[in-house]
């Protein structure tokens, strides 16, 4: 040991000296078997200690708080530990902690709240974990650490990497590379964009663009329903075939985005011809009612009050005359 430097490496130490003097600001703790707690801290308190070494050492689980009496702790360096789990509290008591190194573990996934107590953290070091996905709190929370190391993990590219890929973009990150799927292997996630990860995105149309051409615009990813409507538009026509052209369009969006990608859900082309089934049949409907509402509406036009009785009057008036002329003085003297 020399002015503050304290190299215990490669002992095969179980627990860390007793014997170290309180006011070392370096320790070197790599390559020995260590036992962490299930309670309490791994060390003793070092109230200047700037700099940790616990690499190579076998620490599958940080148990909570376990280096919270190390306040002053700058660099923690817990590379190639087999550590597969942090639990949430495990870094509680480090807010100097600077640089972070958890490169060549096991880790799967990012506990988010481990990253709270770190509102120093400057370097994070997550190289060569198991790593497939992280989540978007996480990714916000990683915002504010500028350096960030997350080459060498078997990265999933499919539509839930997108946060991923939109956050490495902005930091210009590079060499974040997708292990699966098999067609996207070796490729930067940054470089990817949303067609690559299989994202469906919703289809939005200008004003003025009429139903039928958002249908056969719509109808272009949907080949099935491509074949179905317009001979059915076409038929109906009139009132009734907007109707169903219109109904057409919700229901080839509904199809769309129900369809499953090519080479997966094959058994679920029932379901999807169940549905285009009912669907035309609904039109159908719809369009024949809009018919007969029309029909409804002709027949009222065509309805007539009854006629005045011209016929009766005629004789009325025509009786009256001739009693008329019968009572004249002219008539009596002939």
């Amino acid at each position: 040991m020399h002015s503050g430097w304290a190299d215990c490496n490669g002992k095969s130490l179980l627990h860390a000296p007793s014997s170290l003097p309180r006011n070392i600001t370096n320790l070197d703790l790599s390559f020995n078997s260590l036992v962490v707690p299930p309670h309490g801290t791994l060390l003793m308190s070092f109230p200047s200690l700037h700099s940790l070494n616990l690499s190579s050492n076998a620490l599958p689980a940080l148990s909570p708080a376990v280096f919270s009496n190390l306040g002053a702790l700058r660099l923690l360096d817990l590379s190639s530990c087999s550590i597969a789990y942090l639990h949430r509290d495990a870094f509680k008591g480090l807010g100097n902690l600077h640089t972070l190194l958890l490169r060549n573990n096991s880790l799967q996934e990012l506990e988010v709240p481990f990253f709270l107590p770190l509102k120093a953290l400057f370097h994070l070091d997550l190289q060569h974990n198991a790593l497939v996905s992280v989540d978007t709190w996480s990714l916000q929370l990683m915002e504010a650490v500028p350096q960030v190391r997350l080459e060498g993990n078997p990265w999933v590219c499919d539509c839930t990497a997108q946060p991923l890929q939109q956050w490495l973009q902005r930091r210009q990150a590079v060499q974040v590379t997708c292990a699966s799927p098999l067609g996207l292997r070796g490729r930067e996630v940054a470089a990817l964009d949303s067609q690559d990860l299989g994202c469906r995105m919703k289809q939005r149309f200008p004003r003025g663009i009429s139903t039928t051409q958002q249908i056969a615009a719509t109808n272009s990813n949907s080949p099935g329903a491509q074949a179905a409507w317009p001979p059915l538009v076409q038929r109906l026509g009139g009132k009734g075939g907007h109707h169903l052209e219109v109904f057409a369009g919700f229901a080839t969006e509904k199809l769309a985005a129900t369809t499953p990608p090519s080479g997966k859900g094959g058994r679920s082309w029932p379901y999807l011809v169940g549905f285009l089934v009912t669907a035309i049949g609904i039109s159908i409907l719809i369009a024949l009612a809009a018919k007969c509402k029309l029909f409804h509406k002709n027949f009222a036009s065509y309805r007539h009050r009854p006629l005045p009785e011209t016929n009766s009057i005629g004789v009325l008036h025509a009786t009256t005359s001739l009693l008329a002329f019968l009572s004249s003085p002219s008539t009596k003297a002939r």
